[in-house]
C-alpha cells in the first residue's frame, strides 16, 4: 500500500510543488500510515522523512490519540468529506497551535497544516496579561480609574466603586458632577482633565472627599494616555488615601513642639535655680539678725517655706524632662511622691482630695522619667474630670502572677468624676481626640499609651457614668525592665 500511494504522486511537477510549499504536507494511507511528507514537515517536526514514512500517525504523535484531531481525521476518512480545524497540540515535546486542512481521496488522506502558534499566543498572552491587570487593579486599596475626553468615567476599580457605594453599571459613563461630587470638586477635576489633554503632561493634587468611609484626605495623579499618533485618547488616574499619613505627620510636628516646650521648661527651671539659691542665702543671712522683731521673723520663715516650694517645683520639672537611656532601680513611692508637690495648688483650688497607697516599697527597675510623665498625665486628667469634693486615688503594687518568674508593676489612678460615655471610651487613645475642647490637644493619652506599650506594658481604662459607681480608673501594667 505504501508504494502504491507513493506511486500515485506524479514525480514531475506535483512533488516539486509540494516541496516548495511553506505549509507542511503529509499523505496518510487509509490505515493512517505516513506515505509521504514534504520538507516543510521535516522542518516542523524535526525528523527526517525516512523515520516517518511507513509508521502510523498515532505511533509518531501519540499525544493526538483521543483528541479532536483524531476524530476529525477518522471522520474525513470515513465520510469522504474534507475537514478544516485548529488544533492545540501539547505533548511529545510540542506545544503548538496548527491550522489543519484534511482532504480525503481514494488513496488516503492529504493533510496540510500551518503552525499558527505565534498568532494564537499573541491574543492568549494579551488576555492573560489583561486578566492579571484586572486582578491587580481589583485588589489594590488605591483608587484607579480612566476618563474619556468628555470627562466621563470609562473604568473604575473595585476600591473606587466601594468608596462611592455604587456599582459599575451605575457609575461608568458619568462625570464627577453626575456621581455626586460637590460643584467645586467636579469643576476642579474638569479643569485638570482639560489641562492634561492640552499639555499631555500629568497633574497631581490633594483633595478631601466624603465617601462611604467618611471624610478622608486623598492625593491623586492624572496622566494622559496617548494613541499611536501621540494624541491623548483618555486620561488615567490613581488616588491614594493619605489620611493616616497626614495625621502621623501632624502628630510628629506636635510631638516636636511638645519636646521643644519641654526643653524650654527644663532650661527655664535650670536658670531659676541659680537666683533662687541666692535669694535663699540672703533670707538666711537676714534671719541671722537677732534684732529682727518676731513678726518680721515669721514673715521670713514663711518666705523661706514658699521659696523652698518654688525650688522643689523647678527641680521636679527638670526630673520630668530628663530621661535616661537605661532603666534604673527606683522606689515607686519615692518616684511618684513628687506628684503631690506638682499638683498641690490645683488640689487645694479644686477642693479635691488625693489618696496614695503603696503596697510594695521594694525597688523596681523602670524608666523613671517616662513613668512619671504617664502617671502625671493620668492624675492631671482626673483633676479635670472632678467637681469640688471629688477624690483621686493612686495605688501601686508588685505582681508576680501575670508573668510567672518575673515582676510586673501595677499602678492604678482612679477618680470618682463624671465618667466617660461608650463612644468616648472607644476613641480615648486616638491621637487628637479630646473632650477638652478649649485646652485639650488629644495627645496626652495617646502618648502615654505609646510609652507604656513601647516598654512591653499595657494601659487599660474602665469608666462608667452610672451612679453610685461613677468614675474612671486607669491601670498601668508594666513588666520590670531589663538592665540592658
Amino acid at each position: 500500500m505504501k508504494n502504491s500511494v507513493a506511486n500515485a504522486i506524479p514525480k514531475i511537477g506535483v512533488e516539486q510543488a509540494l516541496e516548495s510549499m511553506s505549509d507542511a504536507f503529509v499523505l496518510l494511507d487509509p490505515e493512517f500510515r505516513v506515505a509521504y511528507v514534504n520538507s516543510a514537515t521535516e522542518r516542523s517536526v524535526g525528523r527526517p522523512a525516512a523515520e516517518m514514512i511507513g509508521r502510523t500517525h498515532w505511533e509518531l504523535w501519540p499525544s493526538s490519540v483521543g483528541t479532536d484531531l483524531e476524530r476529525f481525521y477518522r471522520s474525513a476518512m470515513q465520510t469522504g468529506r474534507p475537514a478544516s480545524f485548529q488544533h492545540h497540540y501539547v505533548g511529545d515535546g510540542f506545544d503548538h497551535w496548527f491550522d489543519i486542512h484534511a482532504y480525503p481521496s481514494d488513496v488516503g488522506l492529504a493533510v496540510y497544516y500551518t503552525d499558527i502558534t505565534d498568532r494564537k499566543q499573541g491574543p492568549v498572552e494579551k488576555e492573560r496579561i489583561e486578566r492579571a491587570y484586572k486582578a491587580a487593579l481589583s485588589n489594590t486599596p488605591d483608587l484607579v480609574y480612566v476618563f474619556d475626553l468628555d470627562h466621563r468615567f470609562i473604568y473604575a476599580n473595585e476600591a473606587l466603586l466601594t468608596m462611592w457605594g455604587r456599582t459599575s453599571a451605575d457609575s461608568l459613563g458619568k462625570n464627577c458632577l453626575e456621581l455626586g461630587y460637590p460643584d467645586w470638586h467636579a469643576a476642579m477635576h474638569d479643569r485638570e482633565i482639560d489641562q492634561v489633554i492640552a499639555t499631555k503632561t500629568p497633574i497631581r493634587g490633594e483633595v478631601p472627599f466624603i465617601g462611604t468611609s467618611g471624610r478622608r484626605m486623598y492625593e491623586y495623579i492624572f496622566v494622559p494616555v496617548l494613541d499611536d499618533a501621540g494624541e491623548v485618547e483618555s486620561i488615567a488616574g490613581t488616588t491614594r488615601d493619605i489620611t493616616e499619613r497626614l495625621q502621623a505627620e501632624e502628630a510628629l510636628r506636635r510631638s516636636e513642639k511638645l519636646a521643644t516646650a519641654g526643653r524650654l521648661a527644663a532650661s527655664i527651671s535650670h536658670e531659676i535655680n541659680n537666683p533662687l539659691e541666692s535669694v535663699t542665702n540672703l533670707l538666711y543671712l537676714i534671719e541671722c539678725d537677732e534684732s529682727l522683731p518676731l513678726e518680721i521673723r515669721s514673715y521670713l520663715e514663711l518666705a523661706q517655706t514658699e521659696l523652698s516650694r518654688v525650688s522643689h517645683i523647678a527641680t521636679q520639672n527638670l526630673r520630668f524632662y530628663r530621661q535616661g537611656s537605661k532603666p534604673t532601680m527606683e522606689n515607686i513611692q519615692t518616684l511618684l511622691s513628687s506628684l503631690w508637690t506638682l499638683y498641690e495648688r490645683r488640689f487645694r483650688i479644686s477642693q479635691v482630695s488625693f489618696a496614695q497607697r503603696f503596697f510594695d516599697v521594694e525597688p523596681v527597675r523602670v524608666f523613671a522619667g517616662e513613668l512619671r510623665q504617664v502617671v502625671a498625665n493620668l492624675v492631671g486628667n482626673a483633676l479635670d474630670a472632678l467637681d469640688p469634693g471629688g477624690c483621686i486615688a493612686l495605688r501601686q503594687r508588685i505582681s508576680t502572677t501575670l508573668r510567672p518568674g518575673h515582676r510586673s508593676l501595677i499602678i492604678t489612678v482612679a477618680d470618682n468624676g463624671t465618667g466617660m460615655s461608650e463612644e468616648t471610651l472607644k476613641r480615648i487613645f486616638e491621637p487628637f481626640f479630646s473632650t477638652k475642647t478649649a485646652t485639650g490637644t488629644g495627645l496626652g493619652l495617646w502618648v502615654s499609651k505609646e510609652i507604656i506599650e513601647k516598654q512591653g506594658g499595657t494601659l487599660r481604662v474602665r469608666s462608667t457614668q452610672q451612679s453610685p459607681y461613677r468614675g474612671t480608673t486607669f491601670m498601668i501594667i508594666l513588666p520590670e525592665a531589663n538592665a540592658e
